[in-house]
């Protein structure tokens, strides 16, 4: 019996840009039409905690706004699926 290993999704943040208002637009990729997490944390010393989530367009490329971002010093994010 021969199976094939499911293949693991290329999932990832691509950039973040500051958007209005002081929110943070994350641009990424990942399943095509699929629902993937965004998480954040403003250091790397402290988990990631979902803040949201973004479905990818049919090419695979995800955006998310988030508006907590204002005032931080960093934030850093990370997509995750499923």
């Amino acid at each position: 019996v021969y199976r094939v290993a499911p293949v693991t999704p290329n999932v990832g943040t691509l950039s973040i840009t500051r958007g209005p208002e002081g929110s943070s637009i994350v641009s990424g990729f990942g399943v095509p039409f699929q629902a993937h997490t965004v998480q954040a944390t403003n250091t790397l010393v402290e988990p990631f905690a979902t803040i949201g989530a973004a479905t990818a367009a049919a090419d695979g490329s995800l955006f998310y706004e988030d508006p907590g971002t204002a005032g931080l010093p960093q934030r850093f994010y990370r997509i995750q699926y499923p």
